[in-house]
């Protein structure tokens, strides 16, 4: 992510990546910030994110628009979090990462310091 802070009171909640150096099968949009899987399998997520200094941060990666993992912190100092989760997709099926709305949460958008990449492990 290159292209700027979210947050605080980020009402969009969907987070999307603007930079996008490999897009194998295309299944993540930049347009909706949403991956599909490609097809049905094991596929590995990693999400690394900076909160904004002075703020919190609180992020969700979601399966088909439920929570599936969160990070989330209270302090507020530029302080970088992250999470790597195996996730198991039917073809068609969307996952994505969503900035809770909130006038403490915000992260720091530029200079590649929060990302969101993925990759099939196993097809079933």
């Amino acid at each position: 992510m290159t292209s700027g802070d979210l947050g605080p009171n980020y009402e969009e909640r969907l987070v999307k990546f603007n930079d996008v150096h490999i897009n194998v099968g295309k299944g993540y949009s930049r347009e909706s910030g949403k991956f599909t899987a490609p097809e049905r399998g094991i596929y590995m997520f990693t999400v690394n994110a900076l909160q904004k200094n002075g703020y919190q941060i609180y992020l969700s990666v979601r399966k088909q628009g439920k929570d599936y993992t969160e990070l989330h912190s209270s302090g507020v100092r530029y302080d970088s979090h992250s999470a790597t989760l195996l996730m198991q997709l039917d073809k068609g099926e969307m996952t994505w990462v969503e900035l809770q709305p909130s006038k403490v949460y915000a992260i720091y958008g530029q200079g590649k310091y929060t990302s969101f990449c993925g990759h099939l492990v196993a097809s079933l």
